[in-house]
């Protein structure tokens, strides 16, 4: 018991030394390193979860954010017990403006990177990444002049990302029905030597038992009575 004590003592001043930093520097806003340092250590302890997501909602109304929360970053707080309400003051801390096109530019940049990353590699696995993140791209922002030429970019070399990626795929087709024929292959090799091993051993002719005539026992004589 005692030891539990001292752990929840010491994680909730943790916690709030964590808090009190946050609060400690109202020149700059709360950055995203600094909720998931802070959630992390309160997620140890129940008692923790409640006080500070109020701490965190206080300090990102006085300080504001200096990001935007993404899908995936919203569902990674969530995950370390951020509440609504904490996730509805990172929201309106950013104008609605704004936030939409930060988003916008962090999926921009993160199809990018996708096609970029794996637009050079030659499993199919990347190439087909490359091909979906291209697509994509070009579906939302091709009438976006600030990607200009990210867009000519990719409209000029998606047509020959395709053929690769079809050629990569028969390539693959073609190297899984000859491990499948060498799998028949071996198989019909194996039943037919065992086939041949029965043949063999039901033509060698089988060794007839005879009746061997029992040895009769020698007769024991037995001893006379001494008169």
């Amino acid at each position: 018991m005692l030891y539990r004590a001292l752990l929840r003592l010491f994680l909730l001043l943790s916690v709030l030394a964590g808090l009190t930093f946050a609060q400690a520097k109202p020149e700059g806003p709360v950055t995203l390193a600094e909720l998931r340092s802070i959630l992390t250590r309160a997620e140890e302890s129940d008692e923790l979860i409640e006080p500070t997501n109020r701490e965190l909602i206080a300090a990102i109304e006085e300080r504001g954010v200096d990001f935007v929360l993404t899908p995936e970053e919203e569902w990674a707080l969530q995950l370390r017990e951020a509440s609504d309400e904490l996730i509805e003051a990172i929201r309106d801390a950013v104008n609605p403006v704004e936030r939409e096109y930060r988003l916008k530019v962090a999926k921009q940049e993160s199809l990018y990177l996708a096609f970029a990353q794996n637009f050079s590699r030659n499993d199919l696995t990347a190439k087909n990444t490359a091909l979906t993140a291209g697509r994509e791209f070009l579906s939302e922002y091709s009438d976006d002049p600030n990607v200009a030429q990210i867009v000519t970019f990719m409209r000029r070399q998606l047509p020959l990302l395709e053929r690769t990626v079809q050629a990569l795929q028969r390539r693959e087709e073609m190297m899984e029905q000859n491990r499948i024929r060498s799998l028949y292959q071996n198989s019909v090799r194996e039943n037919s030597r065992r086939s041949r091993e029965r043949t063999q051993n039901q033509a060698q002719p089988q060794p007839t038992q005879t009746n061997t005539p029992a040895v009769p026992k020698p007769a024991i004589p037995t001893q006379q009575q001494k008169p």
